[in-house]
């Protein structure tokens, strides 16, 4: 009776199987690991627009942006009304010289306003674009030839005695604001801020006086 041998023509034997064998084995984990994952979630994922990614950023508690808080006794419409009006930034924002132009559906979302910044006849042309009003909150984005971007966020609240509590939050988005150290960027935005809330108070209020 004749054996006969089980054929070995064209497979592989010995080092160069095992090599085979671990190859396929690696790119079937692969495969099964990218087949598992989960989905990308939107919330971490990278943001095409800055001022979003910021706002997530500010969200998950890696807030680098500085905030400051005043009461004015005018009442919260009457702020909105010139926080609505974009010819009256250069009043009250502290840096702006002038208004250039200004969308006429200013502060919707994607609308512009054009300014100058800095003190004749050293001015400079810059814009701001809104991002929409979101609750009690006016979102900004800056955008400086020089400074670079920064989010802006304007809350009027409701106060007790009729009056309005405005918060002001700014946060730098891209240098060379980002390379001056945190403590010295928080203080001088700050400062700059406060006045600007004294400012927007001041026109809400409309102080006026009879002469003596």
């Amino acid at each position: 009776m004749s054996i006969t041998e089980p054929s070995t023509a064209g497979a592989a034997t010995g080092p160069a199987a095992q090599s085979d064998a671990d190859a396929n084995a690696a790119a079937s984990a692969r495969r099964a690991a990218k087949a598992t994952a989960p989905a990308a979630n939107p919330d971490t994922a990278p943001a095409d627009d800055d001022a979003i990614r910021a706002a997530r950023r500010r969200a998950l508690g890696g807030s680098l942006s500085a905030q400051v808080e005043r009461h004015t006794t005018a009442p919260p419409e009457r702020v909105w009304a010139i926080l609505s009006d974009a010819w009256t930034y250069a009043m009250w924002v502290v840096g702006s010289t002038r208004i250039r132009a200004a969308a006429a559906q200013w502060p919707a979302v994607n609308s512009t306003l054009e300014h100058s910044v800095g003190i004749w006849p050293a001015v400079v042309d810059d814009c701001t674009i809104s991002h929409g009003i979101h609750g009690h909150t006016l979102r900004l984005e800056a955008r400086g030839q020089f400074l670079g971007r920064a989010l802006v966020e304007i809350t009027v609240l409701p106060g007790d005695d009729g009056g309005s509590r405005l918060l002001m939050t700014e946060e730098p988005l891209t240098r060379p604001a980002r390379l001056v150290p945190g403590p010295l960027r928080h203080s001088m935005l700050k400062l700059r801020n406060a006045e600007c809330l004294n400012r927007l108070a001041l026109l809400a209020e409309r102080r006026t006086f009879d002469p003596a």
